[in-house]
């Protein structure tokens, strides 16, 4: 080979080895470029990542943020709410004082009421004379309400309500035309029970401008009824008003019916159950009044014989019709008798007079023509009845038995005789003889 040769060859190896040496380099380049690009993919998917994390801090930041926002606004909300409730809390306390203050008015208010209504009770209860107890009522209801005028009504057997104590009204007001509707309204309490409010809502220059009307009632049976209006219109009467009405009220019936219970009581206790006139305790209260009276004691001659012949019933019949006259001759002649008529026992009465000298004359006429010369007719069976009459004139003492020694005397001159009682004259000697 040629030296030309040689060099071609050796020229050919150092271009393939600076060939090679360049294809090396080259693929060191590609490789270095290759971590590049694995580096750039690295750090991008780093910055990514850290980009991605940057957005969760911001977002993480922004929720941050708005949590704090939301809490700054809370606290807000609760230091106004604290302030709304502190507000709140300061006027519920003076809300509270006030109410306190209230209830303790309002309890004095009623305490007073209450205290008053016992003392009315206390002063109404203790008064059993019924047409003063009415009066009563009345007086204590005008300062329990504020009213102008009044009337209570009282109910009365076979004649209805009628009105039997005033204030500031008349009887003559009741009858008139101002007073048709209070009427109506003492009416309607009648039909139920209940109490009635009435206002004068209308400009038509009635005299009334309120009014009520409340019952009385005591074990559900209607007592009374009172009547209290107002005719100035410096005050209205209210609900209110009626509700401290029907409590007096409630208290007033007790009263009326305690003292109508004490009065019937009391006159059973004077008063023959069977004859309905006043007894023997009666005819005994009457005179320890210790006052100068005259008396007739009067026994109906054979009565024994009467009842035992013809029956008890018969002798009932006598005995209740010889009240009857009695009693009407004496109540059509007060002014000569000015007597009272009691039974002293089975079949004797006395006659009480206020006169100093009893009209004994009167009286055996009167006894003649209502009773002997008018016979009792009782189922077919006619009969006269005479007296044996003992009387005593212008005494005060011992008058129970002076009469009955006047009677015996005059048994002893006969059936149907009389006989004025003498102190001269020894009784005992002259029964003794007899």
């Amino acid at each position: 080979m040629s030296d030309n040769q040689e060099k071609i060859v050796d020229q050919l190896k150092f271009e393939l080895k600076r060939k090679e040496d360049y294809i090396h380099y080259l693929e060191e380049l590609r490789a270095a470029e290759q971590k590049v690009i694995t580096l750039t993919q690295s750090e991008l998917k780093e910055a990514r990542q850290a980009l991605a994390a940057h957005e969760s801090v911001e977002q993480y930041m922004a929720v941050e943020r708005q949590m704090a926002q939301a809490e700054i606004e809370a606290h807000k909300q609760v230091q106004a709410l604290s302030q709304m409730e502190i507000r709140t809390q300061e006027e519920i306390i003076r809300a509270q004082e006030q109410l306190s203050d209230f209830a303790a008015k309002e309890l004095v208010k009623k305490d007073s009421f209450l205290n008053r209504i016992l003392s009315v009770n206390q002063s109404i209860s203790a008064t059993l004379q019924l047409t003063s107890l009415l009066q009563k009522i009345l007086d204590n209801i005008i300062h329990t309400l504020r009213i102008e005028r009044a009337v209570l009504f009282v109910e009365k057997k076979d004649e209805g309500f009628q009105p039997k104590a005033f204030y500031h009204l008349r009887e003559t007001d009741i009858e008139s035309d101002s007073f048709k509707q209070a009427l109506l309204m003492i009416d309607a309490v009648q039909e139920d029970n209940k109490s009635k409010l009435w206002k004068n809502e209308n400009d038509n220059q009635q005299t009334i401008t309120s009014a009520v009307a409340v019952p009385l009632i005591f074990d559900n049976d209607l007592l009374g009824i009172l009547y209290a209006d107002i005719i100035s219109g410096e005050y209205v009467l209210r609900n209110e008003d009626i509700l401290l009405a029907e409590i007096f009220c409630s208290q007033a019936a007790i009263s009326i019916h305690n003292a109508r219970l004490y009065n019937k009581i009391k006159q059973q206790i004077v008063t023959d159950e069977f004859l309905g006139i006043p007894n023997r305790r009666k005819l005994q209260m009457d005179l320890d009044k210790n006052e100068k009276v005259s008396v007739a004691l009067l026994n109906i001659d054979n009565f024994s014989f009467i009842n035992g012949a013809h029956g008890n019933m018969f002798g009932d019949y006598v005995l209740k019709e010889v009240v009857n006259r009695i009693s009407f001759f004496l109540l059509n002649k007060e002014d000569l008798y000015a007597a009272t008529l009691y039974r002293l026992n089975s079949d004797e009465f006395i006659i009480l007079s206020k006169k100093k000298k009893f009209p004994l004359f009167h009286l055996e006429q009167d006894i003649r023509y209502n009773l002997y010369l008018e016979p009792l007719i009782y189922e077919n069976i006619l009969l006269s009845i005479s007296f044996s009459i003992g009387v005593v004139q212008n005494e005060s003492e011992d008058l129970l038995r002076k009469a009955n020694m006047a009677l015996r005397y005059a048994r002893l001159l006969g059936r149907g005789r009389a006989y004025v009682y003498n102190q001269n004259i020894d009784f005992i000697q002259v029964f003794q003889n007899k």
